[in-house]
C-alpha cells in the first residue's frame, strides 16, 4: 500500500489558549457584538492574551485587537495572542508604525 504524504495535506496547527483570557458575553453570539481592545497611546503591549467572542459585526474599529493612531510606537506589541471565534477581523493596526506584531494565532 503506497501512502502519499504531500504538501497538499499539511496544515498549519496553532494553539489558541492562553494564561488570559478577554471574551465578550454569550448574548454577543445572537447579536455579533463582543468586546473589543483598542489602544491610543502612546505605548499598548499584550503578551499571551486570548479573546474570545470578540469584535463586532461590520462596526468600524471594534476588532478584538487594534492600535489606533499611535504613531511611532516601537515599544508596542502583539505577541503570542490568540483570536478564537471573532466577529470581525482579527488584528487591526491603523495610524501605527513600528509595534511588533508576531507569534500570534488566528
Amino acid at each position: 500500500f503506497y501512502h502519499h504524504a504531500g504538501v497538499e495535506y499539511q496544515a498549519e496547527v496553532g494553539l489558541l489558549t492562553r494564561n488570559i483570557l478577554v471574551q465578550g458575553d454569550a448574548a454577543s453570539e445572537h447579536d455579533g457584538k463582543g468586546g473589543h481592545i483598542l489602544a491610543n497611546g502612546p505605548i499598548a503591549r499584550f503578551s499571551g492574551v486570548q479573546t474570545y467572542r470578540m469584535g463586532q459585526t461590520n462596526v468600524m474599529a471594534k476588532y478584538p485587537f487594534h492600535l489606533h493612531m499611535m504613531g511611532e510606537s516601537p515599544e508596542s506589541y502583539f505577541k503570542d495572542c490568540s483570536v478564537q471565534h471573532s466577529y470581525y477581523r482579527c488584528f487591526t493596526i491603523h495610524g501605527t508604525n513600528s509595534a511588533d506584531i508576531h507569534n500570534n494565532v488566528a
